[in-house]
């Protein structure tokens, strides 16, 4: 027999008595625990006393509970029931919390210690507008019709998940459980709930309520009980179809891995919280007080938004301080217990939550913060802590990086916009954020930079509930509360009906263009045949739009060279009746597929002529070139560099430049590639260039949806790096189609490539990663990237990857992903590793290899510890050192792109140290001096007293570079003799005369400063200049800007088109999509150029207001020159300058323009003198800083 309880209230604030069943709601009836249960004792917070016990459920219970509501989804709710009588349903219990909202805050200010009034004015009106809310809905949940053709409907359904598991916490029980409930409820699911066992009360008092309004039994069931039993069944229960739950990251975790291990259910996730408040300098300081106050100490800190992180700037920091160390101590008259007249804040909810907060506050102490208000017991009874203010406080501190849920704030000065969001997004935690401004602008621009699911600003904890909420980074998957909320608890089914469609396997999937004889693969190779085209520009060849002196572009080289190879013509198939409809015998096998391409076959041992000879001869040694099609690369092997940049390394052969005069045929194949791949996708001219290589060349043969994703795996519009992965790839390919390469089979160390590539970040890992599993289609190589998976930065680039792995199953053969995979059960033999040198490390040394201090010495059975989190030390588990996931033994090649980047100061110690280890591994240990000076940027050209013996690795060592450093260059030259270098010869031409200009702000529109100056600029030579290269993205004109972060690059961009500036932008699509700025930018390094005046376009060109492509526009007019350049220095390596660029302007951080001026400083003609304007906060330019960067301004661009 399940028990009731009744408690008396006999307060000033509410008096009467409130009864509830104490049990288990199953079935829409009061049951006791199957095994009888365990008796978990309620304790109130204001008094620390336990109010009563009530028994807990287990593992039977659950299941028991689940096969209620399955039967009720199938019988008495979900789809068979109307969403208008859901509705109702819901606006009954809407209409039964109001009616007895005093009896549930008062249980909620009995269980929860919440003070009444607050509970009785916000959070039974919550419950109530929820309620009504989704009620408003249930009968407005549809999905869409969609246009095919006349022949076939197709529409989409959204369809309730089934049985929804609910978990919810003990700050908000009533509150939340209405909140998963309602939604669940209105979109035809059925709910097991679970609520904290620390506050059952209210959620007991609802299922009475749930009764009276009318929900069929079994639809909402409550169980009572621990999270290690009640909660883990739920989570792991085959039955349930979706999980929904509100707590602790750490609970978090656990839950989603039980949720996949089980039956791969659905997750929504609210986790914990750091939030940042950020006050400028202005604002209303009395109002930023309260609210700062109010964000932090509501419910004593147990909120999971709480902005327990204060930023104030400092020209108010004192001032802010003195008046919410005030504020706060006035805190303690309002704090006491629930019931009682005028109080506020009340305890923590329990003893163990009491010195959870306590411990945090002594770990402020003890790394070194001040305790500036507070920071002690408040009161001898109860759970009560007085309201505490850190100063002093650093980012890596505990009170800085982990949630608290507690009255605890650290308050935090700050100089500059920049500083105080890198300091908002150090931690990894996103759920809120709190700005407080008067200035719009600096509003907007803060909102949209800072990593978090909600910002509020000139306001904290602001919730409607119709709008979504929810967290980024770990505070979260999947939003609660508006109309995101339908999407989570249901799912999307497509029907597609035939009206009268008659099956044809030509007919399926094509259009019209392409419903011909033959496969589409073959009709867009035929399509894009050049020699299609090529009639016009015979008889009226184009004059050249340039001329260089230098080494030619390789890719129009190539070109020329297809144009006048003939193609001959592939011979008509006759098909024979009996060859098509004769069944394929027992034990026979089907004919191999031909291929579709319109080059000739070579066969076995067929000549190879001298022009079709490998470039790559010389660094893969010699081969049988019969047994295998070596095309041309389309970039030269000249290890030359510039004439200041060293001479070229003794045992390469240089491959002499060729020249021409004609410009290649790009004019016509970018829109015939357009039309074939259709209207949204923009090729480059560089990867048409890349493309029609493959095709003719390579015999690549995919299919239109198939180019679509090998153009977004080659979003930089490079294409370059395919070339310094072919002598790699084609040795392979010749190992493994004869049999020379065995891989070695898994064991311990699951990962033993054959080649590692280095790329600097994980965005270039994974795109140069997608080239290769690309162009390894039909053979076995096994192509993997270590490369992080859910970085914000790199989330949005990564997906290119992802999908040319997921939806190019018949191109891509073996290709994983760390991220996707666990490495020690699921890893493969691989022949290449991608990834960047850090994440290589990683998978040899395990995670935080770099911060371990001294050797850490097996165990007794040969076993290392693993290391718990914490500073100095390792995070994350054991791989590392003996539990290694990475052998190096195979290891016969190693490629470093990019290389200026990983030898520079920043990455050339792990980089050598990644080369040490896998010497040592190959038996060939070699000595790394990690401090070796000249590698260093501040020091001269030459080598002096650093020169060390040279180094010879015991593999295939290649190095890319668009640019070396002469420096850099003189040091491979010493320590690596028989380094392969392979440069792509760019023109970087910057004068060596350059007029350094400081241009310093305290405030005002620094955008409208730069406009002024850029306008000045072209007011005194307007004249338009040709491009450096054919093909070339973008040209680069006489005013180049550099941000120090791809969101500035878009907001500037975007100001100087309002201003009627021409300028081409190059930033991440990460940045775009973030600020919603695809009307003015297009794609990572594929820039888009924007015409607000067509003063020089020429009829072909792009009407007025529409995106266009750059470099197809300025191939077609050379006058279309944009004025200006923005970008950042990292996403500018490797592009062209324009001989007349003169005036850099850094736009916030110096260090951008001393990076373009060591990469590109010294290696170009001299010019005209020209200015680098530096718009900087530095406060005069007779400042230490100022003075340090203008003394290394004039020692790089000082004449030799």
């Amino acid at each position: 027999m399940v028990k009731t309880y009744t408690h008396e209230f006999n307060t000033k604030l509410y008096k009467g008595k409130v009864s509830f069943k104490a049990g288990l709601f199953i079935n829409g009836e009061w049951v006791d625990p199957v095994d009888g249960g365990d008796m978990i004792d309620v304790v109130n917070p204001a008094t620390g006393k336990v109010i009563t016990a009530i028994p807990g459920g287990g593992a039977k219970d659950v299941d028991i509970a689940v096969k209620a509501a399955r039967k009720a989804f199938k019988t008495t709710w979900g789809l068979k029931v109307p969403g208008s009588e859901r509705g109702k349903i819901l606006n009954k219990l809407a209409e039964l919390i109001e009616k007895y909202g005093d009896e549930l805050a008062a249980l909620e200010c009995l269980n929860v210690g919440k003070p009444f009034t607050s509970t009785k004015q916000l959070e039974i009106p919550v419950a109530v507008y929820v309620s009504r809310y989704f009620a408003g809905w249930a009968d407005k949940i549809h999905g869409k019709t969609i246009e095919t053709n006349e022949k076939k409907l197709a529409y989409t359904r959204h369809e309730p998940w089934g049985v929804v598991g609910a978990i919810t916490p003990w700050n908000g029980p009533l509150m939340i459980a209405v909140v998963k409930i309602a939604p669940a409820l209105a979109t035809g699911n059925t709910v097991v709930l679970k609520p904290s066992e620390i506050t059952p009360f209210t959620a007991l008092y609802l299922a009475d309520l749930l009764n009276e309004a009318g929900v069929p039994p079994g639809v909402v069931n409550i169980i009572n009980g621990y999270g290690h039993t009640v909660g883990s069944a739920i989570s792991s229960h085959p039955n349930v179809d979706k999980i929904t739950f509100t707590g602790s990251t750490l609970t978090g975790r656990k839950i989603l891995k039980a949720a996949a291990e089980s039956n791969l259910k659905a997750v929504t996730l609210e986790l914990g919280g750091k939030s940042p408040t950020i006050i400028f300098d202005d604002v209303d300081l009395e109002q930023a007080i309260k609210w700062a106050a109010y964000g932090v100490y509501y419910n004593m800190g147990q909120a999971c938004v709480a902005g327990s992180r204060i930023y104030i700037h400092e020209a108010i920091y004192n001032k802010f301080l003195e008046g919410f160390a005030k504020f706060t101590e006035g805190l303690t008259s309002t704090t006491g217990a629930p019931f009682a007249e005028g109080t506020q804040r009340g305890p923590q909810i329990s003893k163990t939550q009491f010195d959870r907060v306590m411990g945090y506050i002594n770990s402020g102490i003890s790394e070194g913060a001040k305790v500036h208000v507070g920071g002690e017991r408040f009161g001898d009874e109860g759970y009560f802590i007085k309201p505490t203010v850190f100063i002093d406080a650093k980012p890596s501190m505990k009170i800085m990086q982990e949630e608290i849920f507690g009255p605890v704030c650290s308050i935090v000065k700050f100089k500059s916009e920049e500083e105080v969001i890198e300091w908002a997004n150090d931690t990894t935690y996103g759920l809120a954020a709190n700005v407080f401004t008067q200035n719009s602008a600096r509003a907007i621009r803060m909102s949209h930079a800072i990593e978090a699911g909600t910002i509020n600003v000139n306001c904290s904890l602001s919730m409607e509930l119709n709008v979504p909420f929810g967290g980024y980074k770990q505070s979260g998957i999947g939003r609660e509360l508006g109309q995101e909320a339908l999407d989570t608890y249901t799912q999307v089914k497509a029907v597609h009906v035939n009206l009268g469609q008659v099956f044809h396997p030509s007919a399926v999937n094509l259009s019209k263009k392409h419903k011909q004889k033959g496969s589409s693969r073959t009709r867009l190779a035929q399509d894009l045949n050049p020699n299609s085209f090529k009639g016009k520009y015979e008889e009226a060849p184009r004059k050249p739009l340039f001329q260089r002196a230098t080494a030619p572009h390789q890719d129009a080289d190539i070109l020329q060279r297809h144009e006048r190879r003939p193609r001959p013509q592939k011979p008509q198939r006759v098909e024979r009746r009996d060859e098509v409809e004769r069944p394929r015998e027992r034990g026979s096998s089907w004919p191999k597929k031909q291929s579709s391409s319109p080059l000739p076959v070579m066969e076995k041992h067929a000549e190879v002529p001298p022009n079709r000879r490998n470039p790559f001869q010389t660094l893969l040694g010699e081969t049988d070139e019969s047994e295998f099609y070596h095309p041309p690369s389309p970039v030269s092997l000249s290890p030359m560099l510039e004439k200041d940049e060293g001479q070229a390394l003794s045992n390469t052969t240089p491959i002499p430049p060729t020249t021409f005069s004609s410009p290649p045929l790009l004019p016509d194949f970018l829109p015939a590639l357009s039309s074939m791949l259709g209207r949204k996708a923009r090729p480059t001219p560089i990867q048409a260039l890349s493309i029609k290589w493959l095709i003719e060349e390579s015999g690549f043969d995919l299919s239109k949806s198939e180019w679509k994703q090998f153009l977004l795996a080659s979003e930089t519009g490079s294409g370059k790096s395919l070339a310094y992965l072919l002598p790699l790839l084609q040795k392979l390919k010749l190992d493994e189609q004869n049999g020379n390469y065995t891989r070695r089979p898994n064991s311990k160390r699951a990962l033993n490539p054959r080649a590692i590539v280095l790329a600097p970040t994980h965005e270039l890992a994974r795109q140069l990663s997608s080239f290769a599993k690309a162009l390894t289609h039909g053979v076995k190589l096994r192509v993997m990237c270590a490369s992080r998976e859910n970085t914000p930065s790199t989330t949005k680039t990564n997906v290119t990857a992802k999908k040319l792995s997921e939806q190019l199953d018949a191109v891509v053969a073996g290709a994983i992903d760390v991220g996707e995979m666990d490495i020690k059960k699921d890893a493969q033999p691989v022949d290449i590793l991608f990834g960047t040198p850090v994440k290589v490390m990683e998978l040899i040394r395990g995670r935080g290899w770099d911060r371990l201090e001294g050797e850490v010495e097996p165990d007794e059975e040969g076993k290392f510890p693993k290391l718990r989190r914490g500073r100095d030390k390792m995070p994350g588990g054991s791989l590392w050192k003996g539990d290694s996931m990475m052998g190096l033994e195979n290891v016969e090649w190693v490629v470093v792109d990019e290389a200026d980047v990983l030898f520079d100061p920043d990455f050339q110690e792990v980089t050598r140290t990644l080369l040490a280890d896998i010497s040592a591994a190959r038996g060939k240990p070699v000595e790394v001096n990690a401090e070796d000076p000249s590698l260093s940027t501040a020091k001269t050209a030459t080598l002096s007293s650093a020169t060390t013996n040279p180094i010879n690795y015991p593999f295939n060592f290649i190095l890319t570079s668009a640019t070396i450093p002469k420096n850099l260059a003189n040091y491979l030259d010493q320590h690596h003799p028989k380094l392969v270098r392979l440069t792509s010869p760019r023109v970087h031409s910057l004068p060596k005369t350059l007029k350094t200009e400081y241009a310093s702000w305290t405030g005002g529109n620094k955008f409208a400063d730069i406009e002024r100056r850029v306008r000045e600029v072209w007011a005194s030579d307007a004249a338009a200049h040709s491009m450096l290269e054919p093909g070339s993205p973008a040209s680069l004109s006489k005013v180049l800007i550099f941000c120090n972060k791809s969101l500035k690059v878009v907001e500037l961009a975007a100001y100087l088109e309002e201003k009627g500036i021409k300028c081409v932008a190059l930033t991440s699509t990460s940045e775009q999509r973030k600020r919603g700025s695809n009307k003015h930018l297009d794609g990572f390094m594929r820039p888009v150029q924007i015409y607000p005046d067509l003063e020089h376009a020429s009829s072909s060109a792009p009407s007025k207001g529409k995106k266009a492509d750059v470099a197809e526009a300025i191939l077609r007019d050379p006058k279309q020159t944009p004025h200006v350049m923005i970008t950042t220095s990292l996403l500018s390596r490797g592009l062209d300058f324009s001989p007349d660029l003169g005036h850099v302007f850094i736009v916030d951080e110096p260090r951008n323009m001393v990076d373009f001026l060591h990469r590109a400083g010294r290696s170009g003609r001299a010019g005209r003198k020209g200015k680098v304007v530096i718009f900087t906060k530095m406060k005069g330019r007779g400042s230490a800083r100022g003075k340090e960067i203008k003394d290394r301004v004039r020692e790089l661009t000082r004449k030799k």
